[in-house]
C-alpha cells in the first residue's frame, strides 16, 4: 500500500515537470513569434520610409527605379519626354540636383528635346531606360554632349538621336576613364540624304582610357572620328554611317582598340567603314566583321604617312572596291583574318599591299575565300606569310655567312638561283 503511495507520488511530480517544460515552451513560442512580429514590423516602416523618400506610397513606388537616383520627371523637375516639349532646363535642374548631392540622374522612358545637355563633371552618371526606350533628340548643328577635362563620367542605356545636317552627338576632349554603356548614337545619314557632316563621336585631345561597349552608331556622316591617343570599343555596332571611323591627317598617335564588334552597311550608303590617316599611333582589331563598304579599311595614305602599327586577329573583311588596303604602315599584323568577295567585289581587291610605304609586315593564316592561298605576290618582298604551305618569306628566305653577313637567295624568271645582300 505504501508502495502505491509512493509510485503515486513520483508519477504526480512527473507530470508537473512536464505541463511546466510546455509552459516555458508556449512562452518562448510566442515570444519567439512575438520578436519576430517586431523585426517585420520594423522592416515595413523602414521599407515604407525608404519608398515614401521619393514622395511615392509604397503601392506606387516605381521599384524598377536606380536605387537612389534623381528622376528627372518628378518634382520639382517635371521633364515631360514626349519629343515635343523643351526639356533643355529640366534635364539641367535635375542634373543639379543629382550632382549637388553625389547621386545618378535617372532619365525614364521618353523622348526628351533639348538645345543642349548640361556639362556633366567628373564622376558623373546618367541612365536612361534602354537605348531605344530614353531618347535624347537634338536638332542643332553643334554638340549635344561636350565633355572636356573630366575623370570617370558614366553614361549607359541611353539613346542620343541628332538631327541637325553639322551636328554632333558626343565629343570628348582630354577626358580619361569615361565609359558609354548600352547607348545608341544616331544621325540620318543614307545613301541619299545630305547628312555627311553629321558626327556621331568625337575623341579628341589627351581623351584616354574611355570605353564605349555595347553601343550602336548608326545612321551619321562619320560615326567616330579619331585624333587622341587610345580608347576602345567592344561589343558595338557601326551601321550605315558614310565613314564608320576616321582618323584624319595630322592626328599623330592616334590609336584605337576595337573588338568583338561590327561594321555593316551598303556600299551607296558607306564610302569607308575606317579610314586612318596621318601618322597615326596604334590599331588594334580584334573578332571585327567588316562588310558593305566601298572600302572596309585603308591603312594610311598613298604620300607614305600612315599608323605606326596596324594589327588584325580573327577579323572578317570584304568591300565592294577594297577589302583591306594598307597604303602606308610601319608594322602591319595580319592573323587568322578571312578576306571574302563583297556584292560586286573583284578577287584582287580584297587585298593591297602598297610595298613601297609598308614593305614589311607579318601575315599569318590568311583565307581567301576566292583561291586557296593569297599568291605570293600580294605581298611585299618584306613580309613573312605563314600559311598552309609553311613560312614564306615574299622576297626569298635569308641566310646569314660565317662573317655575319645576311644574304637573300632570289630566283631569276629563267629559274635562276642568285643571291642578294640582304642588310
Amino acid at each position: 500500500m505504501m508502495e502505491q503511495s509512493s509510485r503515486e507520488r513520483e508519477e504526480a511530480v512527473r507530470q508537473e515537470s512536464l505541463e511546466g517544460d510546455c509552459d516555458e515552451r508556449e512562452q518562448s513560442r510566442t515570444s519567439r513569434a512575438a520578436v519576430g512580429i517586431g523585426a517585420v514590423g520594423v522592416g515595413a516602416v523602414l521599407a515604407g520610409v525608404f519608398l515614401t523618400s521619393s514622395g511615392q506610397s509604397p503601392d506606387t513606388a516605381d521599384r524598377s527605379l536606380p536605387l537612389g537616383c534623381v528622376n528627372a520627371k518628378s518634382d520639382p523637375f517635371k521633364a515631360v519626354g514626349d519629343s515635343n516639349a523643351d526639356d533643355t532646363n529640366a534635364l539641367a535642374k535635375a542634373y543639379a540636383a543629382a550632382a549637388g548631392t553625389g547621386r545618378p540622374l535617372y532619365l525614364p522612358p521618353g523622348v526628351y528635346r533639348v538645345t543642349r545637355l548640361p556639362k556633366f563633371a567628373s564622376h558623373a552618371t546618367v541612365s536612361g531606360a534602354g537605348a531605344d526606350l530614353t531618347t535624347v533628340l537634338y536638332e542643332g548643328d553643334e554638340t549635344l554632349l561636350a565633355l572636356a577635362n573630366v575623370d570617370g563620367v558614366s553614361i549607359q542605356n541611353l539613346g542620343l538621336w541628332v538631327t541637325g545636317t553639322t551636328g554632333t552627338a558626343i565629343e570628348l576632349v582630354d577626358a580619361t576613364r569615361c565609359a558609354f554603356d548600352s547607348v545608341r548614337v544616331r544621325g540620318q545619314h543614307d545613301a541619299d540624304t545630305p547628312f555627311r557632316s553629321q558626327t556621331g563621336i568625337v575623341l579628341a585631345g589627351r581623351t584616354i582610357g574611355t570605353s564605349f561597349i555595347n553601343c550602336d552608331i548608326d545612321n551619321c556622316g562619320i560615326g567616330a572620328r579619331i585624333s587622341s591617343p587610345f580608347n576602345s570599343f567592344t561589343e558595338s555596332k557601326f551601321s550605315t554611317n558614310y565613314t564608320s571611323i576616321w582618323c584624319q591627317d595630322g592626328s599623330i598617335g592616334a590609336g584605337l582598340a576595337i573588338s568583338n564588334s561590327e561594321f555593316v552597311s551598303k556600299a551607296p550608303a558607306t564610302d569607308c567603314h575606317l579610314r586612318i590617316e596621318g601618322d597615326a599611333g596604334r590599331w588594334s582589331l580584334t573578332n571585327v566583321w567588316f562588310e558593305g563598304a566601298q572600302s572596309a579599311i585603308v591603312v594610311g595614305q598613298s604620300g607614305g604617312n600612315g599608323p605606326l602599327q596596324f594589327g588584325m586577329t580573327n577579323c572578317f573583311v570584304s568591300g565592294t572596291g577594297a577589302g583591306l588596303d594598307i597604303q602606308s604602315c610601319r608594322h602591319p599584323y595580319l592573323a587568322n583574318v578571312i578576306f571574302a568577295l563583297d556584292l560586286n567585289g573583284l578577287a584582287d581587291s580584297m587585298l593591297r599591299i602598297d610595298p613601297a610605304n609598308a614593305p614589311a609586315g607579318i601575315a599569318i593564316n590568311l583565307v581567301n575565300s576566292v583561291v586557296r592561298e593569297f599568291p605570293v605576290k600580294t605581298f611585299p618582298a618584306g613580309w613573312t606569310i605563314y600559311g598552309n604551305g609553311g613560312v614564306i618569306e615574299a622576297g626569298g628566305p635569308t641566310i646569314q655567312g660565317a662573317d655575319g653577313r645576311t644574304w637573300r637567295i632570289t630566283v631569276s624568271d629563267r629559274g635562276e638561283v642568285g643571291v642578294t645582300p640582304a642588310g
